[in-house]
C-alpha cells in the first residue's frame, strides 16, 4: 500500500526532486525567503493565481489569507513553521478556472550553502483533488452500506418482500427477504457485494442485468424516499416554469415513469365534471401543461451507452 503524502512528509528525511527541475515540476512549486516573501514560482503555481500580477514579492501567510484560510490557521502555519521547519495543510480548496480543486499546501525550511536560492523556505501546492474525491466516494459507499445494514435488521421479513415488490417489482421478494432474515441469524451483511451474492443464490440473472438489480433499486428507493421526493419535485414545477416553459424528465424503471406519466397526464386534461351539474366547461380550470409526448433511446445511442437502455424521457410544455 502506498504511504500518504501526510506519512511522507513525516519522514526524517525528504529530498524534494521537483526543486532540481523547478520549471518544469508537475506540482506548482516555488521559494521563498525567511521573511515568507516569495522569490520565485513555476508557471504552474503563477497559474492558480491568475489576479495576481506580481506573485513574486508576495507573502505566503497573505496568499493564504486569500485562499480563504482563517487567521486562526494562518498563525498555526507560522507558529509550526519557525517551530519544527516544516508545515504541511492536508486540505486546501482552490478555485481553478474550470473547477474548484483540493490541494495539500506544503513548506520547509531549508539551509543550503552552495545554492543561494535554497536558504529560506521551499513549498509546492499538489492537486489532491481525485484522491479526495474517491476518499469521499469510499466515505459514502461505507455510510450506504451501514444503512442498508441497519434497515435490513431492523425490518421483518414482510416488510423487506413488500419493499422488493413495490419498488423494484422484484417477482421472487419473498423467497430473497426469508433468504436475508435466514442469513442475518448468524451472521450481518456488511457490504453491497455480500447481499448482491446473497441473492443471487435464489435469483436467476436475466438477460444483461444482474440477479439483485432490481432489489438493489428497490432498497435504494426506500432509504432515499426518492417517490416522495420525485412527486414533490414535480409539483413544483407547476410555479416554477413560465408559460411556454418546458418540463423534460428522464425516468430509469417503469415506477418512476409511471409517477411522471400520470402528473403530466393530470394537469394537461380538463377535470371530469359528473354529468347532470350545471356548470360549464368555460367554469372549469384550464389544463397547466401541454403532454408533448415521451423519447426513447434508439438503439445506436443504446451501443454507445448500455445504462440509457431503460431511460424514458418524457416532455411537456407549462400552457
Amino acid at each position: 500500500m502506498s504511504a500518504t503524502l501526510e506519512e511522507m512528509f513525516n519522514k526524517a528525511s525528504i529530498l524534494d526532486v521537483s526543486f532540481f527541475n523547478f520549471e518544469n515540476a508537475i506540482t506548482a512549486a516555488y521559494f521563498a525567503d525567511a521573511e515568507l516573501n516569495i522569490v520565485k514560482a513555476n508557471k504552474n503555481f503563477k497559474a492558480l493565481f491568475p489576479n495576481i500580477k506580481n506573485i513574486e514579492g508576495f507573502n505566503i501567510l497573505a496568499l493564504l489569507g486569500r485562499l480563504g484560510v482563517s487567521d486562526e490557521q494562518i498563525e498555526e502555519f507560522s507558529n509550526s513553521l519557525q517551530r519544527d521547519k516544516k508545515v504541511l495543510i492536508p486540505q486546501l480548496k482552490i478555485k481553478t478556472s474550470d473547477a474548484f480543486k483540493t490541494f495539500s499546501f506544503l513548506a520547509t525550511f531549508t539551509e543550503n550553502g552552495t545554492f543561494s536560492y535554497l536558504n529560506g523556505v521551499q513549498g509546492q501546492l499538489i492537486d489532491r483533488t481525485e484522491e479526495y474525491r474517491l476518499h469521499e466516494q469510499n466515505q459514502t459507499l461505507l455510510a450506504e452500506n451501514e444503512t442498508t445494514n441497519q434497515r435490513l435488521k431492523e425490518k421483518s421479513e414482510k416488510e423487506i418482500a413488500d419493499t422488493l415488490y413495490q419498488y423494484g417489482e422484484e417477482k421472487r421478494s419473498r423467497i430473497i427477504a426469508s433468504t436475508i432474515k435466514e442469513y442475518q441469524k448468524n451472521s450481518e451483511i456488511k457490504t453491497t457485494l455480500e447481499l448482491a451474492n446473497l441473492i443471487s443464490t435464489v435469483v436467476k440473472p436475466g438477460k444483461n442485468k444482474h440477479p439483485a438489480t432490481r432489489s438493489f433499486q428497490a432498497i435504494r428507493i426506500a432509504i432515499n424516499d426518492e417517490l416522495i421526493t420525485l412527486s414533490e419535485a414535480l409539483n413544483q414545477t407547476i410555479d416554477a416554469l413560465g408559460k411556454g416553459g418546458r418540463l423534460a424528465v428522464i425516468s430509469f424503471h417503469s415506477i418512476e415513469d409511471r409517477i411522471v406519466k400520470q402528473f403530466i397526464q393530470k394537469h394537461s386534461r380538463p377535470k371530469q365534471i359528473p354529468k347532470g351539474l350545471p356548470i360549464m366547461m368555460n367554469d372549469t380550470q384550464p389544463c397547466l401543461l401541454k403532454d408533448l409526448g415521451k423519447v426513447k433511446p434508439s438503439n445506436e445511442e443504446i451501443k454507445i451507452n448500455r445504462r440509457s437502455r431503460s431511460a424514458i424521457l418524457r416532455i411537456a410544455e407549462k400552457c
